[in-house]
């Protein structure tokens, strides 16, 4: 009679493993998907997990100092998304599992100190989505006054220069189904990463 009780419990962890497996091997293969594209576009890639970009200090066991470190090819999303709100912010990476950025095109800063200042380039992030989630990025960057449509699902913004780049960033932005959003400051990667 006891053995009766089991046989429910058991059918329904049964049924539910391969739906739970399925989610995450569904995010993996998004990540994948987009580490791809990326490779075949960008000289550089980088990936980070969003709770480490979503985190301000030190991260399981790094000191704030080398978690900075960790977040530092991901400063021009952080700033940019910043750019149109901390909410925004927020949101994004509140629904996000990772974030890749590839780059190209580097260039030494400019301006009246030529060796100051970070280096430019060409770059585009992927904002890889959790599985399943229902975020409309649209919705969140259309409530920023910043936040102009460059043409259909595709939003502009810019946010301000920096030390060795004192024009104002460009960004654009797509969101690809429920998978990824993109941000870049190039229209043109923009595009061919969206298709």
């Amino acid at each position: 009679m006891m053995r009766l009780k089991w046989i429910p419990a058991v059918m329904l962890v049964a049924f539910l493993l391969p739906g739970c497996a399925r989610k995450a091997t569904v995010n993996a293969a998004d990540q994948q998907r987009a580490a791809s594209v990326m490779f075949d576009q960008f000289e550089t890639v980088f990936y980070s997990n969003s709770d480490l970009l979503s985190a301000s200090g030190g991260y399981k066991g790094l000191s704030q100092q080398e978690a900075n470190l960790l977040r530092a090819p991901f400063s021009s999303l952080l700033q940019g998304i910043d750019a149109v709100g901390k909410p925004a912010l927020n949101e994004v990476l509140g629904n996000a599992d990772a974030v890749l950025v590839g780059a190209k095109d580097f260039r030494g800063p400019t301006g009246p100190w030529p060796h100051l200042g970070d280096v430019q380039s060409q770059f585009c992030y992927v904002i890889v989505l959790r599985s399943g989630n229902k975020f409309d990025f649209g919705k969140v960057i259309s409530k920023s006054a910043a936040v102009s449509s460059a043409e259909a699902s595709r939003w502009k913004w810019s946010a301000p220069g920096a030390e060795g780049h004192p024009e104002p960033h460009q960004f654009y932005a797509t969101q690809v189904a429920g998978s990824y959003v993109l941000i870049s400051n190039n229209l043109d990667d923009l595009h061919q990463m969206s298709a």
